[in-house]
């Protein structure tokens, strides 16, 4: 079965390639190619572009994809949250709406997309509140 693994590079992608290459065809999408990605099974791919990312996995048509990629730097996302939102939400729509586009996922009538910016940053800022919440001794 051919898979395609974004995210690759990071601890969850690293984790579930080892899990998947001895009995699958796999290809890995991304801005990092791990050491433990042959140059044969990597494709550079910003997941926000979603003409870029519609077009490569148009071309691999892998059977299933395993979304790993994420932007993960909690403390930055602060700082950074057009960052955090387009490596989290906007990467994520690009990859459901390409699945939709091919009639793999169904059970809604429109792509998959948060209602708006606002709407993805004040979720994001409620996370980062609670996380902070948590680590912080009492």
């Amino acid at each position: 079965m051919k898979v395609l693994v974004t995210g690759s590079a990071g601890l969850l992608g690293h984790d579930v390639w080892k899990l998947f290459e001895r009995k699958h065809d796999l290809v890995a999408l991304g801005r990092t190619q791990a050491p433990w990605v042959g140059a044969e099974r990597f494709r550079t791919c910003d997941l926000t572009n979603a003409a870029h990312t519609y077009a490569l996995v148009t071309k691999e048509n892998p059977e299933v994809i395993v979304h790993c990629a994420a932007y993960n730097n909690v403390d930055a996302a602060e700082t950074h949250a057009e960052d955090a939102y387009r490596g989290n939400a906007l990467a994520t729509r690009n990859l459901l709406n390409d699945l939709r586009g091919s009639g793999e996922i169904t059970g809604g009538p429109k792509p998959f997309a948060p209602r708006d910016r606002s709407e993805f940053l004040s979720a994001l800022d409620r996370a980062i509140v609670r996380i902070k919440r948590q680590s912080t001794p009492r």
